[in-house]
C-alpha cells in the first residue's frame, strides 16, 4: 500500500474540517488552473493595443475592462500569472536546494564553517528585501533573471 494516497486522504480530511483551509485550497487551485489555462481562457491577446477602447470599464467584451492602451486586463492578468508562477517555482526550488545543502554543511561540517554560514545568513536577512532588490537592479539592470536571483538569495537563509 502506498503512503501517497494516505497522505492525500489525510490532507483532504483535515481540509474538510477547516473551512478557511478549504477556501484557501480552492482559491489556490483555481488560480493555478486559470494560470495554466491562460492560452485557452484569455478572451483577447494580452499585448493587442486598442486605443479606441482605452480605460474602458468592465463589459461583456472586456470583463475586467481595459488599461490605458486599450489592452484587455483579464487577458493580461491570466498571462501575468504564468510569469509569476515561473518565477516562484524556479526561485523557491533553487533557494530550497541551496539552503538545504548549506544547512547540512553547517550542521554536519566543522564549527568554523557553521559560524561563517550563520553570519552570512544573518547578513542577508538583515537587509530589507526591497532595498536589496532595488540596489541589485540598479547595478545589473532590470530583468526577470535579476528578480529570480534576488528572490533566491534572500530566500536561502529561510
Amino acid at each position: 500500500m502506498s503512503i501517497v494516497p494516505d497522505v492525500i486522504r489525510h490532507t483532504f480530511t483535515a481540509l474538510k474540517k477547516d473551512p478557511l483551509g478549504m477556501a484557501g485550497f480552492v482559491l489556490v487551485s483555481l488560480m493555478l488552473f486559470l494560470t495554466v489555462s491562460a492560452a485557452w481562457l484569455a478572451p483577447h491577446d494580452p499585448l493587442e493595443v486598442d486605443v479606441a477602447n482605452r480605460l474602458a470599464g468592465p463589459s461583456l467584451a472586456h470583463w475586467l475592462g481595459t488599461d490605458q492602451l486599450g489592452r484587455d486586463v483579464l487577458s493580461r492578468v491570466l498571462y501575468g500569472g504564468q510569469v509569476a508562477l515561473k518565477v516562484s517555482l524556479i526561485a523557491i526550488s533553487a533557494a530550497m536546494a541551496i539552503g538545504l545543502v548549506l544547512g547540512m554543511m553547517a550542521g554536519f561540517g566543522p564549527r568554523w564553517l557553521d559560524r561563517i554560514l550563520v553570519i552570512s545568513f544573518d547578513t542577508v536577512r538583515s537587509f530589507p528585501t526591497i532595498m536589496f532588490a532595488l540596489a541589485v537592479i540598479a547595478l545589473t539592470g532590470p530583468s526577470l533573471n535579476t528578480v529570480i536571483g534576488v528572490i533566491i538569495i534572500t530566500s536561502i537563509p529561510v
